[in-house]
């Protein structure tokens, strides 16, 4: 059975809306006013206002029938949305908390360093340690790890109804913005550097690790600990790693679209050395099959690529003149906002982004 399953990753959040919720871990379990909260300053507002924008410029019935009927999977990262300590899954869900420590104390000094400035040197300092602090931590090895199971794990989590299916033809479209579009595009090539062999002696250490467990709470006579929820965690993340890997080796997961949005990934692209050497000589660029497009070649209809930047945002980059020619790759200039403050963030907002994401679904 064929399934169209869209996926929503978040960018950079150079504000504080996403402050630390150390007084609420220190309670049991969570209030419903904390889990309120939680889905308030959550993307999920974003990924609703873009969903609901394309629907409403498809004008064609079958499409828009097509448009409703797609699985979507919203995803978070660099705080924490989700109750777990699984261990595989590393520490990137205390990136905010940490930006939100950090940066009232670095804030602060920079306030009681001067009084005056024609600069506005503060603003930028916030942008820097409240947004791009956050692709530091992904382009570290550490913190590639973590965000990608992290997100794969939702992604399964969301989706496993669909994974179950032993018939399941599942096909993606990326939707990522900010650091979320060099997330998206990472997110297939991850799947096929992982190793299956790996995933299952790591899934067997575990599971002797929960018997010893088991073991020792039987003779002690105590119930359900920390520990054991800990343990639940992270089998759940190996399981999903493992059903979408299998996914992908079957040829059962495939990319339809990838769409990135305010992207930085231009700027970012030498972060590896194959890239330099992919682009260190006159006319050289970067193969697409390199970047997980294996059947970049085909003849296609609409391009498989698209990336949508602004003049008015610093942070976005065209991605034509990275990669090798082709109809595959799409670059479009959109204005989506005047106000130079918000060209960043208003991707999910802009009429024209909803415009031309209908035209092309």
């Amino acid at each position: 059975m064929d399934h169209e399953v869209v996926i929503y990753i978040h960018g950079i959040s150079p504000d504080e809306k996403l402050a630390t919720f150390a007084d609420e871990r220190k309670v049991e379990r969570l209030t419903d006013q904390v889990r309120q909260r939680k889905i308030e300053i959550s993307h999920q507002s974003e990924y609703e206002k873009l969903k609901n924008g394309i629907s409403r410029f498809i004008r064609d019935e079958s499409r828009q029938k097509a448009w409703n009927q797609v699985d979507y999977c919203f995803t978070e990262w660099g705080w924490e949305f989700q109750e777990t300590d699984a261990q595989n899954l590393g520490a990137g869900h205390r990136l905010k908390d940490a930006q939100h420590q950090l940066g009232q104390r670095v804030i602060q000094a920079i306030k009681d360093s001067y009084w005056i400035t024609l600069i506005p040197q503060q603003s930028i300092r916030k942008l820097a340690l409240y947004g791009l602090s956050d692709v530091f931590y992904y382009v570290s090895s550490d913190g590639g790890h973590s965000i990608k199971r992290r997100i794969c794990h939702q992604i399964a989590s969301r989706l496993r109804d669909v994974l179950d299916d032993p018939s399941a033809q599942v096909s993606l479209t990326l939707i990522g913005h900010s650091a979320g579009s060099v997330i998206a595009l990472d997110l297939l090539p991850f799947l096929d550097e992982l190793s299956m062999e790996e995933l299952i002696e790591q899934k067997t250490g575990l599971d002797k690790e929960i018997s010893v467990a088991q073991k020792q709470r039987k003779q002690e006579g105590g119930g359900y600990r920390k520990i054991d929820a800990v343990f639940d965690d992270s089998r759940d993340v190996i399981d999903s790693l493992m059903r979408l890997k299998s996914l992908k080796d079957d040829r059962r997961l495939t990319l339809k679209r990838l769409i990135t949005m305010g992207s930085p990934v231009a700027m970012m692209a030498l972060r590896r050395d194959q890239r330099i050497r992919d682009l260190a000589y006159d006319g050289n660029r970067v193969s697409l099959a390199s970047l997980g497009f294996a059947d970049a070649g085909d003849a296609i209809d609409n391009p498989r690529w698209v990336n949508i930047w602004n003049k008015y945002d610093p942070i976005s980059f065209p991605v034509e003149p990275m990669v090798e020619e082709s109809s595959s790759v799409k670059d479009f200039h959109l204005k989506v906002a005047w106000n130079p403050l918000k060209s960043h963030t208003n991707y999910w907002n802009s009429k024209n982004v909803h415009r031309l994401l209908a035209e092309l679904w």
